[in-house]
Formats: structure tokens, sequence, C-alpha cells
């Protein structure tokens, strides 16, 4: 809702071990408080499905977490 435009971000790190992933956020503007941010992502992958959580922080302090997934899906390029 606060986010005028879609903005891309590139993932800085990545690592995936046996059925775990994790990855880190090139730093960004967060439009909600106009201040640099990174965020954090950890997941579990199921067969075609992976979900995980991640966390927002902004100089050490956790400003949001939340949850996502994926799924990939066949025929799709």
């Amino acid at each position: 809702m606060h986010v005028q435009s879609a903005q891309g971000l590139r993932i800085d790190f990545a690592t995936i071990k046996a059925d775990s992933v994790r990855g880190t956020l090139e730093p960004y503007t967060a439009p909600d408080c106009s201040c640099i941010v990174s965020s954090t992502f950890f997941g579990q992958v199921k067969g075609d499905l992976i979900t995980g959580r991640f966390e927002t922080r902004n100089a050490g302090r956790v400003l949001a977490v939340g949850s996502w997934e994926m799924k990939r899906v066949s025929g799709t390029p």
C-alpha cells in the first residue's frame, strides 16, 4: 500500500544446503520509513514448493518479519 511503484531487488547472497535455502537482498530504501534496510530470508524446500520467513532490519533493529512461499509451475519458460 505504501509503494507507488515496484522496485526490483538483487539477491546479494544465497545458499542452499540439503532442503534449506538462505539469502540476503541488497540494501534498499524501505518506503514506510524512508530508511536503508536489509532483508534476510530463510526457507524449506519440499518438492516444488519453498516456504519460509524473512526479517527486515535497520541498524540491527528488526523492523518487520513475515512469511513467503514460491511454487515451481510446470510449463513456465
